[in-house]
């Protein structure tokens, strides 16, 4: 059928449109990779708009002795405390892995208090468990914190110096733990011992998932790497060269099941440990297919208000105090608030 002469000059706009739009797109995303080089602006947008072109990167993390890149078998590391019967007796449906210091006494007697000791209205006593990972530090007295777990048994430590870069040593130390010792898991999430967990409500959630595949938290799309040497967070081109980095769940707290924190531990032993641990969690799950689901309630580094309707209404809050977040506990469990099944999916 032949073409009228206004087809015609509706496909050429169509195509001048289009011609446009892309002109547009490659100019934002050379104006915006230009950003990169000024210190303070938003790094983010550059990997943002270039993960939304789905223009492909590299996401491999590359070995660098004098950036402190490593493989994790490359390092061996003894326990210097360990309780290993953690998971023992039953089926354990959540297992709370928190990172911390061994000098941060006063958060872990916090978490114990308020979160940590939190009764579900979902399970018995023993379903869910929580543990605090640690490595070394120079400064602390050992025989101090060997005392505190043997009130509590509650402490894994490992010998590794404790620092930022070695936290994915603290993240991949947490995998291995968990296959070894406490394979009758459900699920297992990390989180900070600055970080708030909400447990009725995680529970409420978790028991309206799948347990299989599940990789869940406050999802960061289209992050880009910083390439400013003064940064806590910078990285090399030469460890890693891509423009993006996979998505991935803030480390602030995150939900793994089981079945895909194995299959994130053993690809773990063939990938350099990038420092940046849920970065790193990130790029190994890309590797396996395994996508991260972003859900709202989990606050990524915000911070709930101390209201009742607030404070039952997520699942993770982050950057309190420990007194903060006795307070926090106390003002929760006055004003609980049960909600509908699956409230928080």
């Amino acid at each position: 059928m032949a073409r009228s002469m206004r087809d015609y000059y509706m496909l050429a706009r169509k195509r001048k449109f289009v011609a446009n739009f892309r002109l547009l797109t490659v100019a934002v995303f050379f104006w915006t990779g230009c950003l990169m080089c000024v210190p303070g602006l938003p790094y983010d947008a550059f990997g943002f708009i270039a993960r939304k072109l789905y223009i492909p990167t590299d996401f491999t993390v590359y070995s660098a002795n004098d950036s402190r890149i490593f493989m994790y078998p490359s390092l061996q590391f003894n326990y210097s405390i360990n309780n290993p019967q953690t998971c023992s007796s039953d089926d354990i449906f959540l297992l709370i892995f928190v990172k911390t210091l061994p000098s941060h006494l006063e958060q872990r007697t916090a978490i114990r208090k308020s979160w940590g000791s939190a009764t579900s209205e979902y399970f018995s006593p023993g379903k869910v468990k929580v543990l605090f990972m640690m490595g070394l530090e120079n400064s602390f007295d050992s025989q101090l914190l060997q005392m505190e777990n043997k009130v509590h048994q509650d402490i894994i430590q490992l010998k590794f110096v404790d620092s930022f870069h070695n936290l994915t040593v603290k993240l991949i130390s947490q995998f291995k733990w968990v296959v070894k010792y406490c394979n009758n898991s459900r699920y297992v999430m990390t989180t900070d011992d600055d970080v708030y967990v909400n447990t009725n409500n995680l529970l409420q959630y978790l028991l309206c998932q799948s347990p299989n595949n599940l990789f869940v938290g406050c999802t960061h799309i289209g992050a880009a790497p910083i390439r400013n040497p003064s940064s806590k967070y910078y990285v090399n081109r030469k460890v890693y060269p891509g423009l993006y980095y996979p998505d991935y769940c803030t480390g602030s707290g995150y939900v793994l099941s089981f079945d895909a924190l194995k299959d994130l531990h053993r690809y773990a032993m063939y990938v350099p440990m990038l420092y940046i641990d849920d970065v790193h969690s990130g790029i190994l799950a890309n590797a396996i297919g395994l996508s991260p689901v972003h859900n709202e309630w989990f606050l990524c580094e915000d911070k709930v208000s101390l209201t009742p309707h607030s404070l039952s209404h997520f699942i993770t809050s982050h950057g309190h105090s420990p007194s903060n977040m006795l307070e926090m506990f106390h003002i929760a469990r006055k004003f609980h608030h049960k909600h509908a099944p699956c409230y928080f999916t």
